[in-house]
Formats: structure tokens, sequence, C-alpha cells
């Protein structure tokens, strides 16, 4: 895996549209109610319909994610969860992404398998 891009999903609380944030690209708005995403805080600001701030928790309307290509087939995989990383989907046409899975040290890494059933761990 070649390049990996780590970023968040934000989702508006008022009309749903998605706002993604990353270090290297910044913070691009998808709608007015979007003020400031402060991950250190794990907070977002919108401004409701009445023009007023309103702080958000993160875990309630983010997922953290990670894109990423196959080691095999560079097919590209978008992997998202919540802050918690309870619950986590993936969306790609790769044929050998099986699952991710985190290690006793809390990090992440994608499985593989080839043709031949051989499996290729790669952290992400």
């Amino acid at each position: 895996m070649r390049k990996i891009a780590h970023y968040w999903k934000i989702k508006c609380p008022t009309c749903g549209a998605e706002t993604i944030s990353s270090a290297q690209e910044g913070t691009k708005a998808k709608c007015s109610h979007f003020n400031r995403f402060l991950p250190e805080e794990s907070l977002v600001l919108y401004y409701n319909d009445l023009g007023e701030e309103m702080a958000v928790r993160l875990d309630s309307v983010g997922q953290i994610c990670y894109s990423f290509s196959c080691p095999l087939c560079n097919e590209k995989i978008e992997a998202c969860a919540t802050e918690e990383a309870l619950q986590y989907y993936v969306e790609t046409s790769c044929t050998h992404f099986i699952t991710l899975r985190k290690d006793k040290d809390d990090k992440a890494s994608a499985v593989f398998v080839d043709s031949f059933g051989n499996v290729y761990p790669a952290e992400i």
C-alpha cells in the first residue's frame, strides 16, 4: 500500500451534508451550517437555522476514515469507523480485501487474501 489518506467525514445534523476534513487537505464544508471542526476537543461547531452557534460532539456526527489501495490489485478502498470504532464500513470493489483489525498496541491493519489463499496483513 503506497498512499494512505486519513480524514474525517462529518455529517451536518441539520441538513445531512457531508464535510471532509484532513490535515493534508484542510476542511471542505458542503453546507452553510458548518462553522469549525475542533478535533483536539472532539467537537464540531455548526450554525442552526437561527444563526446561533451550536457545539456538537464529534462522535455523534463524525467518522474517522482511511483511504488506501489493495497491495495485490491496486483497487481503492475506503474504510470508515465511528470514533469509538465500534462499527466500521468499507467501500471497495476489491475482491482481496477481507477485514480490518487492531492489534494489542491499537494499530490498525487491513487483511487481504490472494487467489491461492495466502494472507497479507498490511498496517494502515
